[in-house]
């Protein structure tokens, strides 16, 4: 008889939890639906053919010749690595850094630190 109670009571729970998510779910579309129209009356009309894709405005720097990335003893694969780890570590975006070049050094022996 405790398993029956037992089964009973967590399904009863799992059930609750399922509904509070399907309403949170109703919930979401619908603030979704009424910003949509918020926006839609305060934009005007607007094209038809607009809908649902934004526009981004790039920003590009003048320059008079192509830049051009100097890789010496770097395959692309690594040189693409090293600036996707160097534009996390710095939290610089990677429109805003220019890399001149890449290259590889070779490794020599290390050196001991002995504690000064």
């Amino acid at each position: 008889m405790e398993f029956l109670d037992s089964l009973l009571i967590s399904v009863l729970g799992i059930a609750i939890v399922f509904a509070v998510l399907v309403a949170l779910i109703l919930m979401i579309y619908l603030l979704s639906a009424i910003s949509r129209q918020i926006s839609k009356s305060k934009a005007g009309d607007s094209d038809p053919e607009k809908d649902g894709q934004e526009t981004i405005p790039v920003i590009s720097a003048p320059s008079a010749e192509p830049q051009t990335l100097s890789l010496i003893d770097v395959d692309e694969k690594t040189a693409a690595m090293i600036m996707a780890i160097v534009c996390d570590e710095t939290g610089i975006p990677p429109n805003q850094l220019y890399f001149k070049s890449i290259r590889r050094v070779q490794d020599e022996a290390p050196v001991q630190n002995e504690g000064v």
